[in-house]
């Protein structure tokens, strides 16, 4: 029962740094290996067992992260097996693979596979940090901030804080953002800006909140401030909902611009046209959503710098991750990558007064970007994509687009596939991994799309596309 019990938490630790995630993007691996990890984050387990077993056996960083994710999960042959699946991450690891470092770290950390250390999680997050992986970095400083497994250094943490939000890490920009906000300092401003770009909730509300009550040496802005408000709630960050009500209380009483009644995440409750064809239902996803791994929440950041957290059931991140981070390449917290691009909200239907007395409406228009096979053609062939939906009636593709509050956030053609003459919707950004796809997805995507999402690389799109006419 204890094995059993090591093997299923070690597969949640590995299965999201698993997929094409689990590898750096800074530097894709190229060659026998580059071979390799595109097999696994493919999801042709069996023929990434097969062409990274003798990597794996001759050293190899990336193929030792494969074969230790093959095991844990029992994938393409390999047996499900915890101590062989430690054994290949730490041959991962010692070679100063960031991810690998990162989530030997997590496991020490937790202490449910290995005897947890503490001092030990730290050295691996250091490594993995040395090694210019951001996560790692994250965690470094966090530790470092609150003296686990290592005396505590607020400047030591702060630096490996600065190079994680450097790194593009929005949870670390949040958080060297409240530290400097605790401190008066208006670089805070710049960091929270950084991560709001990222449509993280937390950064987005605070910032609400400096132009709601003029902090950070900034004016009062109210219709800004309620802009980044309903973001962040949009985002799913609920303690946003008090503050959208507060501002567009203050903007009634000042008559200063007309205010509408506040959306909230996820209620539009128009059903879905039955031409809806989710992309699930015709491929699984390249990995399955799981959850990180638990760790104590952060109790202090400093002295009387206090970390502020989440609502529960809030899907927004959080300024500091209180599990291991799962960025593109990990296991835990979040790495989000620049998706800023403001809702534009959907033509409101009108209700018009005939002769008759009768209401007609307004078609709402597609609040999206039409794409050819030229445009398709010229996409980035290993990035990743979500494919949101595949839809097989026009109307129904705005249809689920207001439903989801997805306007100006999608791209879409017509093409043949499985399910016939559709059109594949896609989100209008693509990433370097599928981890990094789905923290984005997890921020940006209500539920309901969430569950039908499939990542892709563009080039499969690209290698499977038929045309409507039927020609390639």
């Amino acid at each position: 029962m204890i094995k059993q019990r090591f093997y299923n938490f070690l597969m949640v630790v590995t299965a999201v740094a698993g997929s094409a995630a689990a590898f750096a993007a800074d530097a894709p691996a190229t060659g026998a290996e580059g071979k390799c990890e595109q097999l696994y984050n493919d999801g042709r387990y069996a023929s990434a067992y097969n062409a990274c077993k003798p990597l794996a056996d001759d050293g190899g960083a990336i193929a030792s992260f494969v074969m230790s994710n093959l095991h844990a999960r029992g994938l393409g042959g390999a047996k499900a097996d915890v101590s062989q699946a430690l054994v290949w991450l730490k041959v991962a690891a010692e070679a100063d693979y960031g991810p690998a470092s990162y989530n030997l770290a997590a496991l020490y950390e937790s202490g449910e596979v290995v005897e947890q250390s503490l001092p030990e999680a730290f050295n691996w997050y250091r490594r993995g940090a040395e090694a210019g992986h951001t996560e790692s970095q994250l965690k470094a400083g966090v530790m470092l901030l609150k003296g686990d497994g290592v005396t505590a250094n607020y400047q030591r943490a702060q630096e490996w804080l600065e190079k994680s939000a450097i790194g593009g890490d929005s949870n670390a920009q949040v958080t060297l953002a409240i530290l400097q906000a605790t401190a008066g300092d208006k670089q805070a401003l710049h960091w929270y800006q950084q991560a709001a770009e990222q449509n993280n909730a937390f950064a987005l509300h605070q910032l609400a909140d400096v132009y709601a009550e003029g902090k950070l040496g900034e004016q009062v802005d109210l219709a800004k401030a309620l802009r980044l408000a309903r973001q962040s709630l949009g985002l799913g960050r609920l303690s946003s909902k008090r503050m959208v009500e507060k501002i567009e209380d203050r903007l009634a009483k000042a008559n200063a611009v007309p205010v509408e009644p506040s959306p909230v995440a996820g209620s539009m409750g128009e059903p879905e046209s039955s031409g809806l064809v989710t992309a699930g239902l015709f491929t699984p996803e390249t990995m399955p959503t799981v959850k990180p791994v638990s760790a104590d929440p952060m109790k202090k950041m400093a002295s009387s710098a206090a970390v502020t957290s989440l609502n529960s059931g809030s899907s927004a991140s959080e300024p500091v991750s209180s599990r291991p981070s799962n960025s593109g390449k990990t296991v835990a917290g979040v790495k989000a990558e620049v998706v800023s691009q403001p809702a534009a909200k959907i033509a409101t239907a009108k209700t018009v007064k005939t002769t008759k007395t009768t209401k007609t409406t307004k078609a709402s228009p597609v609040a999206a970007n039409f794409r050819d096979k030229n445009w398709l053609m010229q996409q980035p062939d290993q990035r990743i994509v979500m494919q949101l939906a595949q839809i097989s009636e026009k109307a129904a593709v705005g249809r689920y687009i207001e439903k989801y509050g997805l306007h100006n956030q999608v791209d879409y053609y017509r093409a043949h596939t499985r399910a016939g003459l559709v059109y594949v919707l896609l989100y209008h950004r693509n990433y370097e991994t599928v981890t990094k796809s789905k923290e984005i997805a997890r921020q940006v995507l209500a539920e309901g799309v969430q569950k039908g999402v499939w990542y892709r690389r563009f080039s499969t799109l690209q290698s499977d596309y038929v045309a409507p006419d039927g020609e390639s």
